[in-house]
């Protein structure tokens, strides 16, 4: 993602730092709840999933999931602190490594549960002498065990916190009306690819908007394309702010498509006259 120099910093729309009171209470509040119940899921998913593979995609689900209550609970508290939203992310991520340990202990000893992190640790260094599962008919014990646990327990903090972060600040807030921006509703034209992203991203920040028209519009079946997101204040509708991502097309071997974003500008703001052309594409 194409950063935006000092001299351009005041082109782009950057969060406050604000933060609001209910966000600071709803915020761990929504995901403690989630760790606690997605825990039990997680704990014996584990128990019961003998793929190691598959316990990865689940270790990955579990953390972004909480993660993503995180920003909501940001989102609805209107915090537009991204140290804040991270901090949060990343405390609730420690809390469900630990949710999912003591569910997956009352799994494995049939039912036997405690909340205390030192007996948990107990068990988890006498579960390290034997060792809990195989790969590839290797047992895993002592520090090889707790490598993997490690790598557990980075995967789900790591996931949690990117998930707060990316849900929670991803949508631009208007200071001045305290609400966050709408998506544009209308869908915006799919434009053709940039010949010269950088040349692009400097047009627009330089208030050329029609750089983009003059990219015409995307063939139906291209491989590569533009694409524009717009955000604006429901209320004001002077807050706009624009992202165009260079999108590449990629096919499987089932002829799935997935596509990948490279963004040109990220969060442009843009006057009157730059919105209605934009608009207009």
């Amino acid at each position: 993602m194409p950063a935006a120099s000092r001299s351009t910093t005041h082109l782009y729309y950057r969060h406050s730092g604000r933060i609001g009171v209910l966000g600071l209470l709803l915020m761990p509040t929504i995901s403690v709840a989630t760790a606690a119940c997605l825990g039990v899921v997680y704990g014996y998913g584990l128990y019961y999933i003998p793929s190691i593979y598959l316990s990865v995609v689940l270790c990955a689900l579990f953390g972004g999931a909480v993660g993503y209550t995180v920003g909501f609970g940001a989102i609805a508290g209107k915090v537009r602190n991204a140290w804040v939203v991270a901090a949060f992310g990343f405390a609730a991520g420690v809390f469900a490594e630990y949710a999912g340990w003591v569910s997956w202990i009352h799994a494995v000893t049939g039912g036997q549960t405690s909340l205390d992190p030192l007996a948990v640790w107990r068990v988890a260094t006498k579960v390290a002498e034997t060792g809990a599962w195989s790969i590839f008919g290797w047992t895993l014990t002592g520090w090889a065990l707790y490598g993997v646990w490690s790598l557990e327990a980075a995967l789900i903090i790591g996931m949690s916190t990117l998930a707060a972060a990316g849900q929670g600040l991803s949508v631009p807030y208007c200071e001045k009306c305290d609400c966050w921006t709408a998506k544009h509703g209308a869908k915006l034209a799919r434009l053709a690819e940039a010949a010269d992203p950088s040349d692009l991203r400097l047009q627009l920040e330089q208030g050329n908007t029609s750089a983009l028209k003059d990219l015409g519009k995307a063939m139906i079946a291209a491989s590569a394309y533009t694409a524009l997101e717009l955000h604006t204040c429901p209320k004001c509708r002077q807050l706009n702010v624009l992202t165009v991502n260079a999108m590449t097309v990629t096919k499987d071997d089932k002829g799935e498509e997935s596509h990948s974003a490279a963004a040109i500008v990220d969060g442009l703001l843009l006057d009157s006259t730059a919105l209605a052309a934009v608009r207009a594409l």
